[in-house]
């Protein structure tokens, strides 16, 4: 890599929910990068009937996680939201909230101390390379990133 300059990047990650589905083997429910679903901003069910709205990248991860996980997810393995796709997929099916472990495949189980990545880089980065040998890195400028999230709680 050479030549290259990286700026303007901004983000401000959120505590948020992290949440296991239920049944027999429970399962942490989770998009490409380990995030979890934006259960407390982003609007993606009905509070009232507990049905699936979505958006565009909730949308893009369910159908990634049905059509191609392996092909898509850089992560493979990591990528996890089949408990939900009932919910996701067939109008009208609510998600049930229980005890961890127990109950039916559309139930899930909130749990606290995540942010919205849910994983160890917790803010912007400029680059990020995994498993990569014999690279070289040349007149690369990195400026001009900001992290405005608030610490999280205990």
């Amino acid at each position: 890599m050479s030549n290259i300059e990286i700026s303007g990047l901004r983000v401000q990650p959120r505590e948020n929910f992290w949440v296991s589905s239920g049944g027999e083997n429970p399962q942490i429910l989770h998009g490409f990068f380990f995030e979890t679903l934006d259960w407390n901003h982003g609007g993606i069910y009905d509070k009232n009937t507990r049905t699936y709205i979505g958006d565009t990248y909730t949308d893009l991860l369910f159908a990634a996680n049905t059509l191609m996980k392996d092909e898509f997810c850089p992560l493979g393995s990591l990528f996890y939201l089949d408990a939900l796709n009932d919910w996701a997929f067939v109008d009208g099916t609510a998600f049930e909230i229980g005890a961890m472990g127990l109950g039916q495949s559309n139930q899930i189980d909130f749990r606290c101390g995540s942010d919205i990545q849910s994983h160890s880089g917790k803010g912007v980065m400029g680059i990020r390379m995994d498993g990569t040998q014999n690279f070289i890195v040349e007149d690369v400028y990195i400026h001009d990133l900001v992290n405005w999230g608030d610490l999280g709680s205990d």
